[in-house]
Order: structure tokens, then sequence, then C-alpha cells
């Protein structure tokens, strides 16, 4: 029963410990820029996305009035923090457009912080690979629903491994009890025939008293006779 017990605890342990492990990756600048690359050409706002040299191109977009050299300054990492933390990290390309007015970032301010958003990816640190906003939105929905199922699931196994350990708790004490009660009904066997025989005995003694007091009698009166 002890050993039983364990292993169901050992391996409700190991469940939980699985489940709170996670696999851990680090993004590389080649990743951050190859994936942002990709983004960019994918956007159906990009009219032109040519390579001019290494993190230099050529840039046009319908998201404000630029056509010109786009070329990259910096790339920034950081933490979503929270449970996010552990399965995503954010890469930042920080870009520069050469020429660009400034005074279309006000003019244009809402459509341009759109395009500047493109230029933030989440890596994910599970299957290694970055994604753009809307891929991290759904990616995070889906695990949220996963990890849901998947707690959901060590629930009822737990539940079912405290129901094993009552049920066997239960089975071992229906056993001793069930041993104890036919011990009992042995020995109350036992002695009911111990009873049937002390009863018996008890009615031969009687039977052979009643015997003797009558040949007694009989010996009586005829010695009476003889006088």
């Amino acid at each position: 029963m002890i050993r039983l017990t364990t292993f169901l605890v050992l391996c409700v342990s190991a469940l939980f410990m699985i489940s709170a492990s996670p696999l851990f990756a680090q993004p590389t600048d080649d990743s951050l820029i190859q994936a942002w690359e990709k983004q960019q050409k994918a956007d159906p706002k990009t009219i032109v996305f040519e390579k001019l040299k290494d993190r230099h191109y050529k840039f046009k977009t319908s998201y404000f009035p630029y056509e010109g050299e786009l070329s990259i300054k910096n790339l920034v990492y950081g933490d979503l923090g929270g449970d996010a933390d552990l399965e995503y990290s954010l890469g930042t390309v920080q870009v520069e457009l050469s020429g660009f007015d400034k005074n279309l970032v006000k003019q244009y301010g809402y459509i341009y912080s759109m395009w500047e958003s493109t230029n933030t990816l989440y890596f994910d640190k599970k299957n290694s690979k970055w994604l753009s906003s809307k891929e991290y939105a759904i990616s995070i929905s889906k695990r949220a629903t996963s990890r849901q199922k998947q707690s959901l699931w060590v629930s009822n196994l737990s539940n079912f491994a405290l129901i094993a350990i009552l049920a066997c708790g239960l089975l071992v004490i229906y056993k001793k009890n069930k041993t104890y009660t036919n011990t009992a009904l042995i020995k109350q066997e036992e002695g009911l025939a111990k009873y049937d025989i002390a009863v018996q005995q008890s009615e031969k003694a009687l039977k052979i008293s009643e015997e003797t007091n009558t040949l007694l009698r009989e010996i009586l009166v005829v010695l009476k006779s003889k006088n």
C-alpha cells in the first residue's frame, strides 16, 4: 500500500515538473534581421523593399509619403515580464529613414506608429522563431488554451490519484475487517461446538445419574423384601 501511494505521488509530481519546465532558446541578431526583412516584404503597404548592402535598403511605403534609403541603426532586445517572460522575448529593429521629414511624423502620427510597430517582433523561445505582433497574439491565445486544458488534465489526474489512494485504503480496511470477521465467526463456531459438547456431556451425566438412582432404588427394594 505504501509503495503504491509513493508511486502515485511521484507520478503526479513528475507531471507538474514537466508542465512547469520551459525550454529556453536565445535569439540572434541575424535571425531578428531576417525575420524583420521577411515581415517588411510581406507587409501589403510596402511598395519597395530591396537590400542595397548590409543593413541598408531601398524603401517605399504607402503608410506615409516616403521613398528613399532605410538603414538599421540598432537592435534592442527586451523581456515581456510575467509568465510570458519565460517563453517569449521581444526584439526591436531601430531604423532611420534617410532624408525623412520629421514634420511628417506629426502629420501621420498614428499611421507612422503603426508602421513603426512592424519593427518589433516577438521571439518564441520554445519553437526558436520570431513572430509578428499578430502571430504573437494568436500564439499567446493558443498557448493559454493549451495550458488550461493541460491544467484541467493534471487536475483530473491528481483527483484520480487521490481516488485511487482512497480506494486502496478502503480495500485494505475491508480486507482487515473481513479477516477479523471471519476469525470471529470461526471462534464463535468453535465456542458453539464446545458448548454443544458440554451440553451433550451434561445430558449424558444426567442420564447416568438417573440410571444410578434407579439401580439403587431397585437394590433397596430387594434388600427390604429379604428382611
